[in-house]
């Protein structure tokens, strides 16, 4: 295996070569890898949505929090539930 010559104390170089590491771009020569897949913008009429696909999953997890939400507002005797009914609406708000 001679890629093992290209490990050295504080470099990151064949690191950052391999992985996407956040350390990457603050410690190495370069500026990570480069994606070979980019999210696509979808038209609708004259609106433009950005990265379809993380509108998506926002729209899920704050679906899924109001579901929660709604479950711990039904449980009058536990524990905390005003404090995550606040961490609940402060998070969808």
């Amino acid at each position: 295996m001679s890629d093992n010559a290209a490990f050295k104390f504080g470099s990151f170089d064949y690191i950052c070569q391999h992985a996407a590491l956040v350390v990457c771009p603050m410690l190495g020569d370069q500026q990570g890898i480069a994606p070979t897949c980019y999210s696509r913008n979808v038209q609708l009429g004259s609106q433009i949505i950005f990265q379809p696909s993380t509108c998506i999953l926002h729209i899920a997890a704050l679906i899924m929090a109001a579901i929660m939400l709604l479950h711990v507002r039904s449980k009058y005797t536990a524990v905390g539930r005003k404090e995550i009914m606040l961490f609940f609406y402060m998070y969808m708000w």
